[in-house]
């Protein structure tokens, strides 16, 4: 048995990795391979070499019952989407089990666009909400993988099941609001009450992680690229290292094999020490983790501005489209 959550992000797809989906494994028997997550999700903005691909067949393939999840296999970019759903047929096989979370889709648009500026990418919404015709227009000048730029025209839950119902011989569509009920887990793999119920318990003791900025995080984020942008400097786009770094990896086997034969890799406490300061020091740490819990911005959410073309002719269509579902 094969089971592969490909996503999409932004629907509580942390805390599922975190708290639930090792706790599941334990509890059923099944191999969660966690860090092929890991490795998957460092290279799904590029397609995987063949080197690497075939390392990721022979991992599942020496495991049985097999439980991964990695929410960028849906693919970062929903205009990639049925290229993406190609690459997961040949790499887990048609016949493995397709989870597929989503939720309101206006919510998700707008924590997907937060998720972009925490990244680095701070450009204003009604820049990265784009048209059809608009998006196909920026294409000419700006080739992309990743999600700098989002078209409303073309997400379309719809779409989204039927390339993967094409493809794979079973997909749940899990919308967000049921995940706390378990109910997908429960069906997929036969789980009783008692387990059931230690699911559901440890999904609502489980903090909320990731969290999108508040309405002053992402004020703030907007005037800090304003500074930097005086002074001739830009935040950067994390995903706009991916390159560089796939290009420098691609060959390197010790990434990859540490997986077929787990060592506890040894990293020196200088290294270590730098990593934490980098990690305190970082904006995204400092908003996230010190100004938004302070009691006087803890309830100020981020609303997109009303002005905004979202297409709500498809955002209805998804509503319907999930609550099929609910």
């Amino acid at each position: 048995m094969k089971v592969v959550h490909i996503g999409i992000g932004k629907c509580a797809t942390t805390t599922l990795q975190k708290y639930i989906f090792p706790r599941l494994a334990e509890m059923i028997k099944i191999n969660y391979l966690s860090k092929i997550g890991i490795c998957l999700e460092e290279c799904y903005h590029l397609s995987l070499t063949e080197y690497r691909k075939n390392i990721i067949k022979k991992i599942i393939s020496i495991n049985e019952n097999v439980f991964i999840s990695c929410e960028g296999l849906v693919g970062p970019n929903h205009y990639f989407w049925e290229i993406q759903a190609d690459e997961n047929v040949e790499l887990f096989g048609r016949e493995t089990h397709i989870i597929i979370t989503l939720r309101e889709p206006v919510q998700l648009m707008q924590s997907l666009y937060q998720q972009n500026v925490q990244m680095g990418s701070v450009i204003k919404p009604e820049n990265f909400f784009l048209n059809d015709s608009e998006y196909k227009s920026i294409q000419k000048i700006h080739c992309e993988s990743y999600l700098r730029y989002f078209n409303v025209d073309t997400f379309d839950f719809e779409k989204l099941y039927q390339i993967y119902k094409k493809r794979f011989s079973n997909v749940t569509i899990v919308p967000m609001e049921t995940i706390k009920e378990m109910k997908f887990l429960e069906d997929i793999f036969s789980l009783n009450k008692t387990q059931v119920k230690e699911l559901k318990d440890s999904f609502q003791r489980a903090p909320i992680l990731n969290k999108s900025y508040s309405k002053l995080g992402m004020e703030l984020t907007f005037f800090r690229e304003k500074l930097l942008l005086f002074f001739g400097i830009r935040s950067i786009y994390k995903t706009e290292m991916m390159s560089e770094i796939w290009l420098e990896n691609k060959d390197n086997s010790d990434i990859f094999d540490k997986y077929i034969n787990p060592v506890k890799l040894k990293i020196s406490f200088i290294k270590r020490l730098f990593n934490k300061i980098k990690r305190f020091l970082s904006w995204r740490f400092i908003i996230q983790k010190f100004l938004d819990k302070l009691p006087f911005v803890l309830n100020e959410k981020y609303q997109l501005p009303k002005s905004i073309y979202l297409n709500y002719d498809l955002i209805k269509k998804n509503r319907k489209f999930l609550s099929k579902f609910l």
